[in-house]
């Protein structure tokens, strides 16, 4: 992790969001959040996931459960278009 921390408040305060949807976002460990004395932070460089995981959740009104299936299956999705993408690649070696 690096670059500027930004305060889970300021993020919040920008997207509307309560602060206990972000530390859910942790809980399930689809973000990391930096503790430093009493003030949470996240990465400038997380804030793509936690925009996406937000827009998730207030446009489709998906529950924290769910963004993490979501995300898990993404996942996997991205996993398997790079195994498919090696085997090809493996295929064309072969002809």
């Amino acid at each position: 992790m690096s670059g500027r921390l930004i305060t889970i408040t300021e993020f919040c305060s920008h997207y509307q969001l309560d602060s206990g949807f972000v530390n859910a976002l942790s809980d399930y460990e689809l973000i990391h959040i930096t503790r430093v004395d009493e003030q949470q932070f996240i990465a400038e460089d997380e804030l793509y996931l936690i925009e996406k995981y937000t827009r998730l959740h207030q446009d489709l009104n998906i529950n924290v459960e769910g963004i993490e299936a979501v995300s898990n299956l993404l996942d996997k999705i991205k996993s398997l278009q790079r195994e498919i993408e090696n085997l090809q690649t493996r295929l064309r070696l072969h002809d």
